[in-house]
């Protein structure tokens, strides 16, 4: 594989990126070529976790499927059934190394693929392998020594590939093939990036050597006082997701495109102004703000601000002005239209052929770049963007989500008008459930980002089935800035010297980029933040101790080193205890299933104890949600179809699409990413974590529990057992022996991506 990737025979995508670095950073091959390298590897993976997790050739009956376990050291061998009556059965090795919760694993070597000629042998060989044990992986070492075998390593993930269309699952070849392309498009754009990027973190490295700085939020520290703590981490993080088999595809992206409008790269990009006349505009805004105590409120949606030009044009009013003057130019009514900002890509590929006939009457205009442009920096989903005002530095501007129609990890990203409608109406129901909540579970520890505004395109023809309304379309969300806690220093307000700490004693951090590579330790910043936190309480200790006792100090403190681990507990418990506060509250309580997944949660750090101190979630889009538990508290959802997924009537089997989402998004991506990085460095056994997850959710239901018997007792009522029946349903469930994980993998080649499928594996809680 590796003279293969280097030649690039075949690869069309990854011949173009490799000219484009030739041309354009042409120093930099060699580390293109190695990054193509690690790209396949992290790909070859993916695609084994796929087809163990995932069950991807049915080799395991659904029974054996849920007490099915992996053993470390030993090779694992998949039986497939092929098309191919040379090879009818084909056996592909995996050399497991170590074995985690949730089915994840690590491999020593590449796969390879044994092929045998004597069917009677391999129809013995499959019987035999039907149960997964020790003997049986022996006698499969054995079997695989005799004459007819064949054994081909899989070191290129094309080829890995290329099994789908062998196996008799008969997976659509039409989406094989597709899928390769998608896995092509993502490995050179994820070489690319890394190459480039690297070019970045090596400047921050430099800086850092030079200044003396010993981690990321040392660095930002250091910053000038405007420096935007979000927009730095969200740029900095460059995996993508971290299971997905194909993280940074972007199919609609030129290589030169991918690098022009990734958020990675740091880079400027300057979005259109676009007028669409006001029967064909139709818009939503939320009421209800952020329950802030900084005193931004100037940065959110004013009430009267009835419509997206007054919101948008009061950041920009040098915009407007050049405005007016080109439309009265043009001999065409300012006043006639709505403004709507759109991405310079869905300009120039999407709106000219889309809007033809709406661009020749006049009912969507283009505004020049040359009259007027927002400047932007994207964040990691490419669409949210962080915008400057004209008139300022000031970073707590609300940030904007505008559709790109490219795909990115298989789906196109347009913003569909019932998410645009949506969003606002959803926001203001959760913060109202924060206000409910305020003094029982959130406090000051959780928050959530209102989506404040949304605005769409709306053809006029009911017989329109294009995808019009989901290609012109804003939504406004608030800034995560305006929940740090400001250092109040009226004195040196206006000094241009201060530096983000002298503002800021805290710094906002997406969930996922706690994976990002630090470039100043080489180390997880999950990593940088733990170790800080644990040598800020070990100097606690110490100071404490010396300020105490004259004896023994150094023993005594040498003594509670070993309390490292029960640190590490502190900072992982401080982690999940607000997410899980967060995720069983909405749930259990109010029926709304948060897709709080790395992306979709932010925190805010302490920046002298580096421990998470509060949670900010956002983006309602991918919830579900049960009408019935939220109308059970006096909440009324006037949505409209489409976005955020009603689960059914309320009844608790209906209820199951909430859990599948809580149990994916929360227990398998985000807490599970979380105890298996832990585990690995510091050397815990997961088990243990789980066990701290098993005790915060059992606390959780029992205060939701007695919550629920306090108010009814203040309210002379009597006890209502259904609630209590649903909460200890709800408990069962998140402690069953299987859940229900989505099937990435197999979601793209049955249906191309078009519905969930999902596969059950164990459940880490299950006994706990």
């Amino acid at each position: 594989m590796n003279k293969e990737i280097e030649n690039l025979e075949n690869y069309n995508y990854l011949k173009s990126c490799l000219e484009l670095i030739e041309t354009k950073y042409f120093n930099q091959k060699e580390e293109f070529l190695n990054q193509l390298k690690l790209a396949n590897l992290e790909t070859i993976n993916k695609l084994l976790y796929a087809i163990i997790r995932e069950n991807i050739f049915e080799q395991q009956k659904k029974e054996e499927k849920e007490d099915f376990k992996l053993i470390e050291n030993e090779n694992y061998y998949f039986i497939f059934k092929t098309k191919n009556q040379l090879n009818p059965i084909m056996k592909l090795k995996i050399p497991i190394n170590q074995v985690y919760s949730l089915n994840r694993f690590s491999i020593s070597d590449f796969p390879s693929l044994i092929t045998n000629n004597n069917n009677n042998n391999n129809n013995n060989n499959n019987n035999n392998n039907n149960n997964n044990n020790n003997n049986n992986n022996n006698n499969n070492n054995n079997n695989n020594n005799e004459n007819n075998n064949q054994e081909i390593i899989l070191d290129n993930c094309f080829n890995l590939i290329e099994l789908f269309k062998e196996s008799t699952m008969d997976y659509n070849e039409e989406y094989i093939n597709e899928y390769k392309n998608e896995i092509e498009n993502s490995i050179g754009n994820q070489a690319l990036i890394n190459t480039i990027s690297k070019l970045n973190h090596n400047n921050i490295k430099k800086q850092s050597i030079m200044n003396q700085y010993n981690s990321v939020i040392d660095y930002v520290n250091n910053q000038d006082h405007s420096f935007d703590s979000n927009l730095f981490y969200e740029q900095l993080y460059t995996k993508g997701h971290l299971t997905h088999t194909s993280p940074k595809m972007r199919k609609g992206f030129t290589p030169i495109q991918v690098l022009n409008y990734s958020s990675e790269l740091s880079n400027f990009v300057n979005l259109h102004f676009i007028a669409i006349k006001k029967q064909y505009s139709l818009s939503s805004s939320s009421s209800l703000k952020i329950q802030n105590t900084n005193n931004n409120s100037n940065y959110l949606k004013d009430d009267d601000d009835d419509d997206n030009d007054e919101y948008l044009f009061k950041y920009y009013p040098n915009s407007k002005k050049s405005i007016i003057e080109y439309m009265n130019k043009v001999s065409i009514n300012f006043n006639d239209y709505n403004y709507h900002l759109i991405h310079p890509w869905q300009i120039e590929n999407i709106i000219p052929t889309l809007f033809k006939n709406e661009l020749s009457q006049s009912i969507v205009v283009l505004i020049p770049i040359e009259i007027a442009s927002v400047c932007s920096k994207p964040l990691i989903s490419l669409r949210t963007a962080v915008i400057f005002p004209e008139l300022s530095d000031d970073k707590l501007m609300p940030h904007i989500k505008v559709p790109i129609s490219i795909n990115i990890t298989c789906a196109l990203r347009t913003i569909s008008s019932q998410s645009a409608n949506n969003g606002p109406i959803f926001s203001e129901i959760i913060r109202d459930i924060y206000k409910r909540e305020y003094q029982s579970f959130f406090g000051n520890e959780i928050n959530f980002l209102s989506e404040t505004y949304g605005c769409w395109f709306n053809p006029l023809d009911i017989n329109d089935k294009s995808i019009k309304h989901k290609s012109i379309t804003n939504i406004w969300r608030e800034n995560p800035n305006i929940l740090l806690e400001n250092i109040n220093n009226n004195n040196n307000k206006n000094n241009n010297n201060l530096k983000y700490k002298d503002h800021y004693k805290q710094q906002v951090i997406v969930s996922c980029s706690l994976y990002s590579i630090s470039p100043i330790t080489n180390k997880l910043i999950l990593f940088e933040l733990i170790d800080g936190f644990i040598e800020n309480k070990q100097k606690e200790k110490q100071f404490i101790v010396q300020n105490n006792s004259n004896n023994n100090i150094n023993n005594n403190y040498n003594n509670d080193n070993n309390n490292s681990k029960e640190l590490v507990f502190n900072w992982f418990n401080s982690y999940i205890s607000k997410l899980l506060t967060v995720t069983i509250v909405l749930m259990s309580k109010y029926g709304i299933g948060l897709e709080a997944h790395l992306q979709n949660t932010l925190w805010i750090i302490d920046s002298e104890t580096f421990e998470p101190v509060k949670l900010i979630c956002k983006d309602w889009a991918g919830s579900r949600l049960n009408l019935k538990r939220l109308s059970s508290q006096s909440i009324q959802y006037n949505y409209k179809e489409g976005s955020i997924t009603i689960c059914g009537g309320g009844e608790v089997d209906e209820s199951i699409e909430m859990y599948n989402k809580v149990q994916h998004s929360v227990f398998n991506s985000n807490i599970g990413e979380l105890i298996l990085s832990i585990s690995k460095y510091y050397n815990i056994m997961e088990i243990e974590m789980w066990k701290s997850v098993s005790l915060i959710c059992k606390s959780i239901f029992n205060k939701l529990k007695l919550q629920h018997l306090q108010q009814k007792q203040e309210q002379q009522h009597e006890k209502d057992d259904h609630f209590l029946k649903q909460l200890q349903h709800d408990e069962n469930v998140l402690f069953s022996k299987n859940i229900d994980v989505k099937s990435l993998t197999k979601m793209r080649l049955q249906t191309d991506n078009k519905e969930n499928i999902t596969t059950s594996i164990i459940n880490p809680l299950y006994n706990l």
